[in-house]
Parts: structure tokens; sequence; C-alpha cells
């Protein structure tokens, strides 16, 4: 998408579901990283006789750190972009009503609230009682 060219409130609000799902995942997962630490220090402490599993673990821990200070970054980043995409989507208005509609209000008998407020104050032209 071009930069001059904005964005519909659709496409919009689909960015923001899909970071809203994205920033899910990575605080999802970013507990997975804390255990896996904590186990890979268990293993070495008590130091298994298990290669395999040493090895396992030694895979798991291998930039751990590094991960997740990319993924906690990563997270800040989709947060501001979200905050930004919340103040760009643009407010609804309430529907404006027709003039059609308008005409059809029966001031007699009107319709709810907003008729009724429409048939006291809202009218330009007041029907004369008789």
């Amino acid at each position: 998408m071009s930069e001059g060219k904005t964005k519909s409130r659709q496409e919009l609000l689909d960015e923001l579901t899909k970071l809203s799902a994205e920033a899910a995942r990575i605080e999802r997962d970013l507990p997975n990283y804390a255990i896996c630490k904590q186990e890979f220090a268990y293993i070495m402490e008590n130091e298994l006789v298990d290669s395999d599993k040493q090895l396992e673990a030694l895979e798991c821990f291998s930039g751990i750190d590094d991960k997740v200070q990319e993924l906690k970054l990563t997270l800040q980043i989709i947060h501001n972009r979200l905050k930004q995409l919340i103040k760009e989507i643009p407010k609804s208005t309430g529907g404006k009503w027709s003039k059609k509609y308008k005409k059809s209000i029966n001031c007699k008998k009107p319709k709810g609230f907003s008729q009724k407020q429409h048939c006291r104050h809202g009218r330009k032209t007041r029907r004369k009682k008789n």
C-alpha cells in the first residue's frame, strides 16, 4: 500500500486484530522460555548422566536470553503500533436521518426517545395545534 493512501476502517481493524493475535502469542510464549531456563539450570546443576537430556537442554538454552529480549522488543513495537492504530481508526458517527425518514415520523405517536425528541425540538416546521 502506498504511503499517501490512507487505509480504510476495515483494513485498520484487520491489522489491529492481526497484531493483537501476534502480541497474545508472544505473551503466551514468554513464560515457556523461563521454564526452559529453569530446566536447563536444574539439569546442569545435577549433572544428570543422560547426555541426550543435557544436549536437549543446551539446545533449548542456547540464545534464550537474546530470544527473550527480541520477543520483548517485538511486543513493545506491537503495543506501540496498536496504540497508534486505535488513534487512526475513524470514530463511527451515528447514522444521520434522511429527509424522507424525518418526514415519515408521526409526531402524534412517536416511537421511541429519539423520535419524541425530534418532535419536541428538532422539527423546523411545527404544525399548529387546532
